[in-house]
């Protein structure tokens, strides 16, 4: 089987499960003292750009968390130590917005005509809200000078066919989130569909909540890992996926969930979010953020990697 067509085997073959499986009993980034991820890390994205792989994560310090920036050579980040990465801070919580920002997290970037949008949860007592800023060289940022772009957090964003494609979360009635999509021809100025893209379902183990979108095209579909809950708003035991042609119209796979929180005293035990898939070498993998039910309020970063089963054989020795 080609590796490249991993995931297109729940389109073109339902009977090949696809499931990720941890790489490591350990995470792959964990905190370091004296850092703006000396507490917490959380909420990792990645960014192929000027043959660079540019992880961008969120990290939590004294009350604050910020997002910041990693570089690596594209074709080797995965055998880097990670327990030495130099990370820069790129957005802080103090953005000059008018309402006061208590944190800022949940990065999701994208490259145009090598341009970084990079959109960012900016979490308040006022309302959780989606903002943008923006490089050119990847190395400088600078805020959206009319921030916030719109209400919501845990932004994911695509480029397709000269559209920008923002996806996010939104509470609903029932103490849970739905999944939302805007557009934009401009990356500034969104279009809002107020219908939900994505929904929990009725009876089954996301029957409370879907959050955290993030997505990964692969032969001209495109496929949304999210997380999903059953009892809690935010604190997700699974990951899920859906699959698309054009962004806009979404369907579950049959088989979900694709990947599920750690075994008991691991250190991703109590949930899990923002499982962040990317192709590496021929091989899918993820990124993702858990906790432990021992540190509840520490998280950090796990990798994963892609699985494919056929079940056909496996029912037909």
């Amino acid at each position: 089987m080609d590796k490249n067509n991993q995931l297109y085997t729940i389109v073109e073959n339902p009977h090949y499960k696809v499931l990720f499986e941890r790489l490591s009993s350990n995470p792959l980034i964990t905190t370091k003292a004296d850092t703006f991820y000396e507490d917490s890390v959380t909420t990792a994205d990645l960014l192929d750009y000027k043959g660079k792989k540019l992880v961008f994560f969120a990290g939590l310090s004294s009350g604050h968390e910020r997002i910041g920036l990693a570089k690596f050579d594209r074709e080797d980040f995965l055998n880097a130590d990670w327990h030495k990465v130099s990370s820069k801070l790129v957005v802080d919580e103090d953005l000059g917005i008018q309402h006061q920002i208590d944190h800022v997290a949940d990065p999701a970037a994208v490259e145009v005509n090598q341009n970084i949008y990079l959109y960012y949860s900016a979490l308040s007592k006022n309302g959780d809200t989606i903002c943008l800023s923006q490089s050119k060289d990847g190395d400088h940022f600078t805020n959206y000078e009319a921030n916030p772009i719109l209400p919501g957090r845990a932004p994911e964003v695509m480029y397709y066919n000269k559209i920008f494609y923002l996806f996010y979360v939104l509470p609903t009635s029932n103490e849970g989130y739905n999944i939302y999509l805007a557009t934009s021809k401009d990356g500034y100025t969104y279009n809002i569909n107020k219908i939900p893209v994505l929904l929990p379902t009725k009876g089954s183990w996301d029957s409370q909540t879907v959050t955290t979108p993030r997505i990964i095209v692969v032969n001209d579909y495109f496929f949304m890992l999210y997380a999903g809950d059953n009892e809690t708003k935010d604190d997700p035991k699974h990951f899920g996926l859906a699959y698309s042609a054009d962004l806009m119209n979404w369907v579950k796979y049959d088989a979900n969930p694709v990947f599920s929180r750690g075994s008991k005293s691991s250190w991703d035990d109590r949930a899990i979010w923002f499982g962040t898939p990317f192709s590496y070498k021929d091989q899918v993998y993820l990124v993702y953020e858990g906790s432990s039910i021992a540190q509840p309020e520490k998280s950090e970063i796990g990798l994963a990697i892609l699985r494919v089963k056929d079940t056909a054989v496996q029912n037909n020795p």
